[in-house]
């Protein structure tokens, strides 16, 4: 085979299988488009709030829209309809009163925060920078404490690794603070 003819065969395996990368990468994002427009896996209700009274508060992770975001169902009826809300929290927890949401907020350089919602998710109440991925968020049992960690780097002297950071915050305080900066 001369070196020309080697070239030609070269070229065209090449086209051949940048072309069928290119064609497998576009059917797989018009698949992963089409998942994620579906309507939800799971039975849900109208995305009017939160379930009332007792609840059971969590991250919906059933295929479809409302993946990702806070969904709740009665706690004397757990397999009840989800109320999905549309808040979408990498970490959630709930008090009586309130839900705490940890996202990430995703870029170039990705920032985390936090974010107080009333009990029906409807009305923001708190938001702070977190110092690192979220890893989990809970309320003391009377609903006046609220506990988030994250991930963190930095904090050690070893060069690989990594440690978590919490942050404990009253929610009463925050909010009044919160409320006066506002002027509210």
């Amino acid at each position: 085979m001369t070196p020309k003819r080697k070239w030609l065969v070269i070229i065209l395996v090449s086209v051949v299988a940048i072309g069928a990368t290119v064609g497998v990468g576009v059917s797989a994002w018009a698949q992963y488009q089409q998942r994620q427009n579906a309507p939800s896996a799971a039975e849900t209700t109208a995305p009017a709030g939160a379930a009332h009274g007792d609840r059971i508060v969590f991250r919906n992770t059933a295929s479809g829209q409302g993946y990702g975001h806070v969904a709740s169902v009665p706690l004397a009826q757990p397999d009840a309809s989800r109320a999905v809300l549309d808040i979408a929290c990498d970490r959630v927890a709930a008090s009586r009163d309130a839900i705490s949401c940890l996202r990430t907020e995703r870029g170039i350089a990705p920032s985390y925060d936090a974010r107080i919602y009333d009990a029906s998710g409807v009305d923001q109440q708190l938001e702070w920078s977190l110092p690192g991925v979220p890893s989990r968020t809970r309320f003391s049992p009377d609903g006046s404490l609220i506990a988030t960690t994250s991930f963190v780097t930095g904090h050690a002297y070893a060069s690989i690794g990594f440690s978590t950071e919490t942050v404990i915050h009253r929610t009463a305080t925050e909010r009044a603070s919160a409320a006066s900066k506002t002027g509210h």
